[in-house]
Order: structure tokens, then sequence, then C-alpha cells
């Protein structure tokens, strides 16, 4: 009964505590971002999820000999 009373009471402080107020706020961006960096963001997300689908089926004579 104890336990499972602490385990409310920490889940109500931990609620407490993580809770974040935001608003939408629709004005332009305080820092603008440059086109490289945009440019260097869309080619790593681009590499890392195209990345390993590519290596396989380069090599998918090596995977069908095992």
């Amino acid at each position: 009964m104890f336990a499972l009373q602490k385990t409310v009471g920490s889940a109500r402080l931990a609620k407490q505590i993580v809770q974040q107020r935001r608003t939408v706020v629709d004005l332009p961006p305080s820092v603008k971002v440059s086109f490289i960096e945009k440019l260097l963001g869309g080619v790593a997300i681009t590499v890392s999820i195209l990345g390993i689908p590519t290596y396989v089926s380069c090599n998918i004579k090596n995977y069908k000999k095992t």
C-alpha cells in the first residue's frame, strides 16, 4: 500500500517538474538558417535513410551466397 502511494506521489511530482508551457507565435524566425546548413542537413538525412538499403542492394550477391 505504501509503495503504491509513494509511486503515485512520485508520478505527480514528475508531472509538475516536466510540465512545460509553450505558446504559438506567428513571427519570422529570430535566427535565419543558412542555405548551406539546410543543404548539409538534407544530405545527412538522405544518406542516413538511404545508405544501408543502397549498400545491401549493391552487395546482394554476397547476401545470396550465405
